[in-house]
């Protein structure tokens, strides 16, 4: 029998000996698997960092593949409930129900949901994940059947696209640069026929207040932009982003959002060719 894959995305660090405990645990329920410490190096607390890596990876493994993460918000209680999420491409994935799962519920096809009975702690769920793995234990012997909309997910505002626009929220900070993700897919954003190298008005808001409202360029990397200058371009994640060449946007325009507590989604933003905007 081949081995099988396990893939763990936590807020440890390498330096924590809890990785070396879940990899363990792990191995104990079958020493054949494959265990990946895919991301063990989120910034503590980021569940929206956590469920986009999630969502990113999901569609390049192989079916049987067990994605387990553990990663919590500050305000989560220890006690906090676990959901197992079996997608239609044969992976599934473990992670406390604390909105983890939104992104990829949003984006991707997903066929079941349970809730995990006898899954409390991380070593608990890193069990349960070798189990799966192993096939000594089956997704429907997990727990009791959930529908996708009883688990937590973050607010997900519409996405509207029309020619020359886009508007949808913020998705995820990326910290470490200042950058943002939105919930704009590529694919619908090419449905506005704008293009690379045109300029376009980036404007952010949340709630009635208008945070930022300024040209930006649009197009493929930061290279094409000026120092210091606005920049909107296809994320290797697959949504639009944006951000400022070898500058902090967050920092800069939307510091409130350098805490984790702070829900990304209620920042909305808009893209429109900036031409339209100033004839309006």
């Amino acid at each position: 029998m081949g081995s099988a894959n396990v893939i763990l995305f936590a807020d440890y660090g390498s330096g924590d000996p809890r990785t070396a405990e879940w990899i363990g645990r792990v191995k104990q329920t079958g020493p054949l698997l494959d265990v990946y410490p895919a991301h063990i190096w989120l910034p503590r607390h980021e569940v929206n960092r956590a469920g986009s890596c999630l969502y990113t990876t999901l569609p390049f493994w192989p079916a049987g593949t067990v994605f387990v993460s553990t990663v919590r918000r500050r305000s989560d209680p220890p006690d906090i409930p676990w959901i197992a999420v079996r997608m239609e491409n044969g992976c599934i994935a473990l992670m406390p129900d604390n909105g983890t799962i939104t992104i990829a519920a949003q984006n991707l096809p997903i066929s079941e949901v349970r809730r995990l009975h006898g899954v409390v702690t991380d070593l608990d769920a890193a069990g349960t994940a070798g189990l799966l793995a192993a096939g000594r234990r089956s997704f429907d012997q997990l727990g009791a059947v959930a529908e996708l909309s009883a688990v937590k997910q973050f607010p997900w505002p519409p996405v509207q696209i029309q020619e020359g626009m886009a508007a949808g929220a913020v998705a995820l900070v990326m910290q470490n640069f200042g950058n943002l993700i939105t919930n704009i897919p590529i694919a619908a954003f090419a449905q506005t026929g704008l293009k690379n190298g045109d300029t376009v008005r980036l404007t952010v808001t949340r709630g009635t207040e208008c945070l930022y409202s300024e040209p930006a360029l649009l197009h493929s990397s930061f290279g094409f932009a000026g120092d210091g200058e606005p920049v909107v371009f296809n994320g290797s994640n697959g949504f639009m982003d944006f951000g400022l060449n070898r500058r902090n946007f967050v920092k800069a325009y939307l510091p409130a959002l350098q805490d984790p507590e702070e829900d990304p989604s209620a920042y909305r933003v808009r893209i429109e060719k900036e031409c339209e905007v100033a004839a309006q």
